[in-house]
């Protein structure tokens, strides 16, 4: 577990109302107009830029022994943190402290000292006593080269549901940009992917006091992370007040619960965006009360190294699809998808819902437009009739007089040749008049004599019954902090 060795930092954390700068009780606006979005798309948002690091010190430790000072042998101190991606083409938000060497010293001296109680050569007491004595800040420690810093390497390991990249498959990071917890606990790390990766955006302002944020990240060990199953854990809770340090770092009281290994996950709100970055918590305070890295210093940070943030168009198609899905709109959410699959064809948050859009389509109240074209099979021939009605009656109204004109004449005529016609023919007998209406003639009835035609039966899609998810929040254990050791210790960072 990562220690800080600051024994003056909760004295330098103060209220800023205290430093003579604006205070935590004038409200900022976060620049949200819009409602807050439903927990289960927030985590959903939160969850695919969210990546867990492994870390990895390296380096040689002088000790005291009987004949003098002598160097260890290698060692390795092995630690996890948590981050953010900030930018589709792998720009990576952590803590500082994750990537600071003044913390990696003493995690190579406790690693020493591990070493030689296992090996038999001293026992945990003496341990206890080396470290009580300050070896962990006075002893030597250099990295693979004389007089160098420890070595630091770093993995990022995005969440395989987000990427379809094997868990185990860590990114090797870079480091860009680093501040020391003591000037804003901030680092910034490159990665390269196949891929263009999923991000998450920085809040346009930071957040208001009483605003309700979720702290996120990955508590546990490399061994407990290295899984595909494994899921970021969200903590929620609200921002109790905006504090800077003595030197002017500022810092977002908050109190969601923070675990060892979440250090430099984001703290988001209620959009999904971020407004600080996991930090640290006090070690002595019995209540829950935790510090996230201020939402201007992670703004600087990525601006001083060019971090283009502006959201790529599958990080857009993304959002829109989860905000579609959450309106019950689902055709347009289905389509939103997959525009983030043509882009990105392993996301398998985005597969996911696009198969759930699709599957309750039938639940979507139907609109005018697809109304009507569900019903035209079954209306079709009415609407005919009705079409050369309305064309009838329009002549009608047009052409009356003549119409009239020429059905009296036509009349007329037909009594003219129908007198002439009796006049000439002679009257047929009563039995050939019976014998020719008592047959069918040939061509008088319909030839067809089947079942007239039935109109076609539109097959309506029943709705489906939708049962809506019913998002369970996570529940968050906390970890239950055991009290440092080290009575020198005022603060512990969550990394």
């Amino acid at each position: 577990m990562l220690a800080c060795s600051s024994a003056a930092w909760a004295d330098q954390t103060t209220p800023a109302s205290a430093s003579g700068t604006s205070t935590s009780t004038q409200p900022q606006t976060n620049g949200s107009t819009s409602s807050a979005r439903p927990q289960q798309e927030v985590a959903l948002i939160a969850e695919a830029a969210t990546v867990f690091i492994g870390g990895e010190w390296t380096g040689y430790v002088e000790f005291p022994t009987s004949n003098g000072l002598a160097w260890s042998t290698e060692l390795t101190a092995d630690f996890s943190c948590s981050g953010f991606i900030a930018s589709s083409d792998g720009n990576v938000v952590t803590a500082g402290h994750c990537a600071d060497p003044a913390e990696g010293k003493p995690m190579l001296v406790d690693a020493f000292l591990d070493q030689q109680v296992q090996a038999g050569n001293i026992t945990q007491a003496d341990a206890q006593e080396f470290v009580d004595e300050g070896a962990e800040t006075q002893w030597a420690v250099q990295g693979l080269s004389n007089g160098s810093q420890p070595t630091l390497t770093m993995k990022v390991y995005q969440n395989e549901s987000a990427s379809g990249i094997q868990v185990s498959d860590g990114m090797t990071a870079t480091v860009i940009d680093n501040r020391p917890l003591e000037q804003g606990d901030v680092t910034l790390l490159k990665v390269t992917s196949p891929m263009p990766l999923p991000t998450l955006q920085l809040a346009p302002s930071g957040p208001n006091v009483g605003d309700t944020v979720d702290a996120v990240g990955y508590p546990g060990s490399v061994g407990q992370v290295v899984d595909s199953n494994v899921e970021a854990t969200f903590a929620q809770g609200q921002v109790g007040a905006n504090q800077q340090t003595s030197n002017g770092a500022p810092f977002t009281e908050v109190s969601a619960a923070m675990s060892p290994g979440m250090s430099g996950g984001p703290v988001v709100d209620d959009q999904g965006r971020v407004i600080g970055t996991v930090s640290f918590g006090p070690s002595q305070e019995t209540q829950q009360l935790n510090f996230a890295a201020g939402w201007d210093t992670v703004k600087s940070l990525l601006a001083r190294n060019g971090v283009n943030t502006t959201p790529s168009a599958a990080d857009v198609a993304y959002r829109q699809g989860l905000d579609l899905y959450f309106a019950q709109k689902y055709r347009e959410a289905a389509a939103a998808f997959t525009t983030v699959l043509n882009t990105e064809p392993s996301n398998s948050y985005a597969q996911e819902y696009k198969g759930k859009a699709v599957s309750q389509e039938a639940s979507e109240p139907q609109s005018a437009a697809a109304g009507s074209v569900g019903s035209a099979g079954s209306a079709g021939s009415g609407a005919a009739i009705e079409s050369a009605r309305s064309v009838s009656v329009a002549g009608k109204s047009s052409s009356t007089p003549v119409a009239l004109l020429l059905v009296v004449g036509a009349l007329l005529a037909a009594v003219a040749v129908w007198v002439l016609a009796r006049r000439r023919r002679p009257n047929p007998s009563t039995a050939a008049v019976d014998a020719m209406y008592s047959q069918p003639q040939a061509g008088y009835w319909p030839a067809y004599q089947g079942q007239g035609a039935q109109p076609v039966s539109q097959s309506v899609a029943q709705p489906v019954a939708h049962q809506p998810v019913a998002h369970q929040p996570v529940a968050h254990q906390p970890v239950a902090h055991q009290p440092v050791a080290h009575q020198t210790i005022a603060h512990q960072t969550w990394g």
